[in-house]
C-alpha cells in the first residue's frame, strides 16, 4: 500500500475496552511498533508500523482492527 503522505500512513486500530492485556500483539509485532500500556495494547511507534497484520490476527479478543481507504482514480472507461 504505498502513501503519498507518511502524515497519512494507516495504523490499527485497538479497542482497549476489548484488550485484555495478553500482550500476544505486542509480541507479534516485527516492527515493535506496539506496546503495553496500563495493561492495555497500544500503537507507540506508528511510523514503524508496516500494516502486515499479525497483531490483527493473533489478538484473541479480536481488538485490533486495521482500517483502509479506498481511493478511486480515473481511468480508461469500459465500453
Amino acid at each position: 500500500m504505498a502513501n503519498p503522505d507518511a502524515d497519512e500512513q494507516p495504523i490499527p486500530v485497538i479497542a482497549s475496552e476489548r484488550c485484555t492485556g495478553c500482550k500476544l500483539c505486542v509480541e507479534a509485532c516485527p516492527e515493535g511498533a506496539l506496546a503495553m500500556q496500563q495493561m492495555i495494547a497500544v500503537v507507540v511507534h506508528p511510523l514503524a508500523c508496516t500494516y502486515a497484520g499479525y497483531c490483527e490476527r493473533i489478538c484473541p479478543q479480536q481488538a485490533i482492527s486495521r482500517p483502509f481507504q479506498i481511493l478511486w482514480s480515473p481511468g480508461k472507461e469500459q465500453s
